[in-house]
C-alpha cells in the first residue's frame, strides 16, 4: 500500500514522484517487495550531504539516513520550492535555515546549529533568489 502522495524511493536508487498533483510532503524509503522501511515529512530534513554516490539526509531529530541516489537524482525528485542546492556537496531544507553568516572568509547556512558550505556561485544565485543584496 503506497502512500497517497509523496516521494518514492525504492532500493536501487530508482525513484518516481507519485501521480498526485499535490506537492510533494514526504519521502519514504522502500525495502523488499516495495513495502515502506521507514519515512519522514519533507519538512523534517533538514539538509542532504552527498557521500560517495550516495546521500546522506540529515533530519531534525538528528538522525540520519544514507539512500542510495545522487544529489542530482534528489534535486529532480525534491520540491523546488523548499530546497535548495547551495553547494555541490548540499541540499537544504530552506524553511530550517535560521541565518546566513560569514566564518573564516566562508559564506554559511546556519540549519538548526549545523555550518553549511555556500560556494560563491550559488551564494549569489541564492541572493537573487531571495531578493538581498
Amino acid at each position: 500500500m503506497q502512500p497517497e502522495y509523496g516521494i518514492f524511493i525504492y532500493g536501487h536508487g530508482r525513484g518516481q514522484i507519485s501521480d498526485s498533483d499535490q506537492p510533494a510532503r514526504n519521502i519514504f524509503f522502500m525495502g523488499k517487495n516495495n513495502l515502506p522501511v521507514n519515512g519522514c515529512l519533507l519538512q523534517h530534513i533538514l539538509y542532504i550531504q552527498s557521500d560517495k554516490g550516495c546521500s546522506l539526509l540529515v533530519l531534525r531529530d538528528r538522525k540520519q539516513c544514507v539512500i542510495d541516489l545522487t544529489l542530482v537524482q534528489l534535486e529532480r525528485l525534491l520540491p523546488s520550492s523548499g530546497f535548495y542546492r547551495v553547494h555541490r556537496s548540499y541540499i537544504i531544507n530552506m524553511a530550517a535555515v535560521s541565518e546566513f553568516r560569514y566564518f573564516r572568509k566562508q559564506f554559511l547556512a546556519i540549519v538548526y546549529g549545523y555550518r553549511i558550505p555556500v560556494s560563491r556561485r550559488r551564494k549569489r544565485m541564492l541572493m537573487d533568489s531571495l531578493d538581498i543584496i
